[in-house]
């Protein structure tokens, strides 16, 4: 089995990332990666560089806040937090896409995108001291690291019974 990467950008690294690749809707499945895609609600921050999700593309729209209606750092409008089946998503997706390396972004690439990538790498068995020696800034978003493994741990309860 090949070592699993888990790659964290800011969302301008990412965007660069993809135009320097020319990655797009159109050839996005085309390439061996799975990308996470977590853009704000509301303002500069909300648009996804993809239209649509595909196997190995995954959007979400959700802000860097604990509880929905509290302010955020990049949105000073009224954000919504996680959700549970925004978690459900993010799980699934991850499973189906396991054997592949991902790249997640967010605004910053530190707090939403760190508890995703977070759990990616553990789920997948990935090396800790490896995932923080390439991602060395996050510092993952308590509600969203919380839920995750509040369901998986849910999944994993129902297996046993």
């Amino acid at each position: 089995r090949k070592k699993m990467k888990v790659k964290i950008l800011n969302k301008l690294e990412f965007n660069q990332v993809m135009k320097d690749n020319k990655i797009n809707d159109n050839n996005v499945e085309e390439i061996p990666s799975a990308l996470i895609s977590i853009n704000d609600t509301q303002g500069n921050w909300s648009v996804s560089w993809f239209n649509k999700d595909h196997p190995n593309v995954l959007r979400l729209w959700f802000d860097d806040v604990e509880h929905n209606g509290e302010v955020s750092p990049t949105n000073s409008n009224s954000c919504s937090a996680f959700s549970e089946d925004q978690a459900h998503q993010v799980i699934e997706f991850v499973r189906k896409n396991r054997d592949k390396n991902f790249i997640v972004h967010c605004s910053a690439g530190i707090s939403r995108s760190g508890a995703i990538g977070t759990f990616i790498n553990g789920y997948c068995g990935g090396n800790w001291d490896e995932f923080k020696k390439e991602n060395p800034y996050i510092s993952p978003n308590s509600r969203v690291s919380r839920m995750i493994n509040q369901i998986v741990q849910g999944y994993k309860k129902k297996k046993n019974e």
